[in-house]
């Protein structure tokens, strides 16, 4: 509670504004009764646009102006959470649990939804009121797949991040960056994603792999992932193939023969869609370990950095979690990348070579560097760019795992693979072990859910010549995986 008794002048006047605002909101919060909002509504108007612009300014940047777009699929969750009699799943007590014995997690998931200026987004829809609702509409989502959602907002499969949806405005407040980087609520969130995981590679999962409107083999998603596809390939027209012709599946079958959420999230690409790049000369090569769009290329990369700055400078003993491989990295080259949720998850080695060791280092799901604005314009949409612009902090911070690889190629030496987790991301799986020899273009891991990012680190010394297209940060056009991506020049 806000206490004026022993205040000076100038913190009364400071505190006016806020008063105010307080005093306003009371007052519609009376005066508007809380709705659900008609399709009507999800088409905002473009007064509503701009007053949610000028919100997400006062916000420091981290909310999307048009956050509201991205959410009808919010809606229907709260009220169902609303409706719903069931009892939290026993990982949700036991997160429940873990905010109220604790008085600083208690306090902060108090604050973080008292930070939240609106209990109603500017159409009127419902947002999440405290951490019970939070922890109820969570309930929700452990038994259901992620919907197809193409938003207003072009940001095609967004909702396929539902909880973040869910937690988006209570993030990116000051408690609630706080609360998000706490080491045990990090622990009740990975146990939280690790039980709706188990649920998504069950077939009861795969209700949302329907053909109707509002599933994703709908015509509409799959002509969406066909042009994802193509982005950057030899195809000048994705709509002159299908969804068969990119990715393994069967047509016989119900849902394409997808057995579950999982399976479909994982999908392979077909023999002939991404051919691994040859050598060139016999030049080094490099491939593209995973189907992403290039997010920054940084050289000379400091031992240690301080990372939660604007621009995100790179920290190698961060990145890499302490381990003794970082000395070889300093001095050196990182390039990184961002995989859509639309985009394919598995990764492939990015050398031929031989695995010297595989880290797995937990971390946060949901910290963001607020730091860093978002552009409305960034080509991967608002939802998007809040992820892709926090990439560089959180290879730093998030759950993620590490692999070295020693090359055959004596002039590219050791690299390292960085696979992170991002939001809903449960699961970074290595599909190979430490001492196995690997091809380039093998495949030797998979993300099993969400949007992701990676990163490749060279030793210091070695001078990368990228692609062209991996010089230009467009946040939208993949670099294809198997792909030449670069090379090691003298």
């Amino acid at each position: 509670m806000l206490c004026l008794s022993s205040a000076g002048p100038g913190v009364v006047l400071l505190a006016l504004p806020f008063l105010a605002a307080l005093l306003v909101y009371a007052v519609r919060r009376r005066r508007t009764p809380p709705r659900i909002a008609s399709a009507h509504d999800v088409e905002a108007s473009t007064e509503l646009v701009n007053e949610k612009a000028e919100l997400a300014l006062r916000l420091e940047g981290w909310m999307p102006p048009n956050h509201f777009d991205g959410n009808p699929w919010l809606v229907r969750i709260l009220a169902e959470a609303d409706a719903s009699k069931a009892d939290l799943h026993p990982v949700l007590k036991e997160f429940q649990a873990t905010i109220e014995d604790d008085p600083i997690l208690f306090m902060l998931f108090t604050r973080m939804f008292h930070e939240v200026p609106e209990a109603q987004d500017p159409t009127g829809r419902p947002q999440v009121r405290d951490y019970k609702h939070m922890l109820k509409a969570f309930n929700v989502v452990l038994s259901m797949g992620p919907p197809w959602v193409y938003t207003t907002a072009g940001e095609k499969g967004a909702i396929g991040a539902p909880i973040t949806a869910i937690i988006n405005w209570p993030m990116g407040t000051k408690a609630g960056r706080e609360a998000f980087q706490n080491e045990k609520v990090n622990q009740q969130i990975k146990n939280t994603l690790t039980a709706w995981g188990n649920f998504l590679s069950t077939p009861a999962s795969a209700g949302v792999l329907c053909a109707e409107t509002g599933g994703w083999l709908c015509k509409e998603a799959l002509d969406t992932m066909v042009q994802v596809a193509t982005t950057h390939t030899a195809h000048s027209n994705h709509l002159t193939h299908t969804f068969d012709h990119f990715f393994v599946c069967d047509l016989s079958k119900d849902n394409l023969g997808f057995t579950s959420w999982d399976d479909f999230f994982t999908r392979r690409f077909t023999a002939h869609a991404r051919p691994t790049a040859t050598p060139d000369n016999g030049a080094p090569l490099i491939i593209s370990a995973c189907e992403s769009a290039p997010y920054r290329i940084a050289t000379n990369v400091a031992a240690r950095a301080k990372f939660w700055l604007k621009a995100q400078p790179y920290s190698l003993i961060d990145m890499l979690a302490h381990s003794p491989y970082h000395n070889r990295f300093v001095g050196g080259t990182v390039y990184q990348a961002y995989l859509s949720a639309l985009a394919y998850h598995r990764w492939h080695a990015p050398v031929s070579g031989t695995v010297l060791k595989i880290e797995h280092i937990p971390g946060t799901y949901f910290a963001e560097n607020y730091r860093e604005p978002v552009d409305p314009k960034d080509p991967v949409g608002p939802l998007g760019a809040v992820l892709r612009q926090s990439q560089g902090y959180i290879s730093e911070v998030a759950a993620r795992m590490v692999m070295y690889i020693q090359s055959d190629d004596a002039r590219i030496g050791l690299v390292c693979a960085i696979m992170v987790g991002m939001v809903e991301v449960s699961s970074c799986e290595s599909t190979v072990s430490e001492g196995q020899h690997v091809d380039a273009g093998e495949e030797v891991g998979m993300f099993h859910y969400g949007g992701s990012s990676y990163c490749l680190l060279f030793e210091r010394g070695k001078k990368v010549e990228f692609v062209e297209a991996a010089k230009q940060f467009s946040g939208g056009k993949n670099i294809p995986v198997n792909s030449r991506l670069a090379t090691i020049v003298d």
